[in-house]
Order: C-alpha cells, then structure tokens, then sequence
C-alpha cells in the first residue's frame, strides 16, 4: 500500500523541472527557519524592537 502511494506521488510530480525542486526546498528551509515576526521575547515590544 505505501509503495503504491510512494509510487503515484513520484509519477504526479515527476514532470516538474528541477527548477521548481529548488524554490520548494528554498521556500521550505525559508518558512522552517527562526522566529518569524517573533521579535524579541520581551513583553510589549514588537518585533522592530519598540514599545507599541
């Protein structure tokens, strides 16, 4: 059953050029790193760094 998933996965995306691979892993070590709009854990300030 996994192959059988594994295997229509690999034929719905092979078409794509490799190009594409490369902004999807650029995009995915992007939105997988740090804090986003975390800013610094103090209470009330944003992440520029300012009171509101």
């Amino acid at each position: 059953m996994l192959r059988r998933a594994f295997s229509f996965y690999r034929e719905a995306y092979s078409g794509l050029p490799r190009n594409a691979w490369l902004l999807s892993l650029v995009q995915f070590v992007n939105r997988s790193g740090g804090r986003r709009n975390g800013g610094d854990k103090k209470k009330g300030t944003n992440p520029c760094g300012s009171v509101p």
